[in-house]
């Protein structure tokens, strides 16, 4: 069941080495034996070549290279996924750790503004009972 072959697309040398390796060890080497004495062209021996391949072998090899390659995949998915679950286990551990702090922080902040509020309404009252005196003083002054 082979199809005629357009003779408007030509197979470059390059595109034959490059399939090469996929037909070499599926395809009958039987066709590349010339009886004559003159070479072939390079795309009558390819197609010589394609109608001596076994294409079920080619499928199934095509077929276990997709599905080794699909397993691969999974495997990589796998441990993409892993990755991901340490990553989110790591940055909610620095988010507790941050609020933590924040919080330790503002406790900190707190506790320093009520030392500095009662140590400035002491030094009020200190001023207070300090003018309270020189009034009392004046006042004593002024009576005599």
């Amino acid at each position: 069941m082979t199809r005629p072959m357009d003779p408007a697309s030509k197979i470059s040398d390059e595109d034959l080495n490059r399939y090469r390796p996929l037909t070499t060890n599926l395809c009958r080497d039987d066709h590349d034996k010339v009886t004559t004495g003159t070479p072939q062209p390079q795309t009558h021996r390819l197609l010589e070549n394609l109608e001596g391949c076994d294409w079920e072998q080619l499928e199934k090899r095509y077929t276990d290279t997709m599905q080794h390659y699909r397993e691969a995949e999974a495997g990589i998915r796998s441990q993409v996924t892993e990755l991901l679950e340490i990553f989110m286990a790591w940055s909610h551990v620095t988010v507790q750790q941050d609020e933590t702090r924040a919080f330790k922080r503002f406790k900190t902040q707190t506790q320093h503004v009520g030392i500095s509020e009662d140590g400035l309404e002491s030094k009020k009252k200190h001023y207070t009972e300090v003018v309270k005196a020189f009034e009392s003083a004046l006042a004593l002054l002024d009576h005599q």
